[in-house]
C-alpha cells in the first residue's frame, strides 16, 4: 500500500498530490477492517487453518492488478527532455531529501515503537484486559488514517514544514501523557495523539520527497527513502517489547524524546531557511 502513494502523487498535479497521498492512506482504514474479516471467513475452507484465508487475500490482488493496468502518470512537459542523472550522494545531500527522510522515518520510528511496545505494558506488565488494549490499538489504527480526510487542508493553510511540526509537538505531548499516567485513559489518548503525529510527518514527507529529485531519479531517491524509513522503524518495532521489558514503559517514553527534539530543530531550521518549501 505505502508503494501505492508514490503511483498516487505521478498521476496528479503537485497542488494535487497532498489530496491523492491522503486517499491512499484512507483504503488502509478498509484494509483494517477487510484483513480480519477475510481472515477469520477463509480460516476453515480446507483442512490445514487459514489456506483459506490466504487463498482470499491473494485473490484480492485481481482488482489491484486490473485498476493498475490503466495507470497513467501525468505528463510533465518540462520533464520530457532528458536529464542527466545525478550521482545518488548529490541527490540525498539535498535539505529537501534529508527533511523528507528524516520527517517520515522519526514519525515511523517513534509510532512504530510506542505502538509495539504498547501491549507489552498495557496487558504484560500493567494487567490490562486483552478487551481494553485492543480497543487502544484499534482507536491508534483509525487515528493514523482518518485525519488523512483533512491533512490537505492542514497544508493549504499551515504548509508543510509547520504542519510537520506539528506532528513533532503532537508526537511530544503523546509520549509526555503516556509517561505522565498508565491508566486506561492516558494509553488511549496517547496512543491516539500518536496516530496523529505520524499522520503529519509521514504524509509532509511524501509530499517533499518529489521536490529533491528529476522524473528520470525518481526509482532510486524513493528506494533508499523507503530503505531508511522501513529499515528503521523495522529495528524500533522488534526492540521494542524487549526495550520496554527491560527498561519500564517510563523510560521507553524518555528514550525517544532526543529524537522528537532533534527533529523538531531540524524542521525549525528548514523553516527558516526554506520559506518556499514551507
Amino acid at each position: 500500500m505505502y508503494q501505492f502513494r508514490f503511483a498516487a502523487i505521478e498521476s496528479v498535479q503537485e497542488e494535487q498530490r497532498t489530496t491523492a497521498i491522503a486517499i491512499v492512506l484512507l483504503g488502509s482504514l478498509l484494509s483494517a477492517y477487510l484483513g480480519p474479516e477475510v481472515a477469520t471467513l477463509g480460516k476453515n475452507w480446507f483442512e490445514i487453518d487459514f489456506i483459506g484465508s490466504f487463498v482470499l487475500l491473494a485473490l484480492l490482488f485481481v482488482p489491484a492488478f486490473v485498476l493498475l493496468c490503466f495507470f497513467q502518470p501525468v505528463e510533465k512537459l518540462h520533464e520530457q527532455v532528458e536529464k542527466s542523472r545525478r550521482p545518488l550522494i548529490e541527490i540525498i545531500k539535498q535539505g529537501s531529501f534529508i527533511i523528507a527522510a528524516s520527517a517520515a522515518t522519526t514519525g515511523y520510528v517513534v509510532m512504530s515503537f510506542v505502538m509495539t511496545a504498547t501491549p507489552v505494558s498495557m496487558h504484560v506488565m500493567d494487567g490490562f484486559s486483552i478487551e481494553h488494549t485492543k480497543f487502544v490499538i484499534q482507536s491508534h489504527v483509525i487515528a493514523m488514517f482518518l485525519p488523512s480526510l483533512f491533512t490537505a487542508m492542514i497544508v493549504k493553510y499551515l504548509g508543510l514544514s509547520r504542519m510537520m511540526i506539528l506532528g513533532v509537538v503532537i508526537l511530544i505531548i503523546s509520549v509526555t501523557t503516556a509517561y505522565l499516567d498508565q491508566s486506561l485513559n492516558s494509553y488511549w489518548w496517547s496512543l491516539m495523539l500518536l496516530g496523529l503525529g505520524w499522520n503529519f510527518l509521514f504524509i509532509g514527507g511524501t509530499n517533499l520527497l518529489p521536490r529533491s529529485y528529476n522524473e528520470n531519479e525518481k526509482f532510486k531517491v524513493q528506494s533508499v527513502n523507503d530503505f531508511l524509513i522501513f529499515g528503521f522503524q523495522a529495528f524500533a518495532a522488534l526492540s521494542a517489547g524487549w526495550f520496554v521489558f527491560n527498561f519500564s514503559w517510563e523510560v521507553t517514553m524518555l528514550s525517544v524524546i532526543p529524537l522528537l527534539a532533534f527533529q523538531l530543530l531540524l524542521l525549525l531550521w528548514w523553516l527558516k531557511h526554506n520559506k518556499q518549501e514551507s
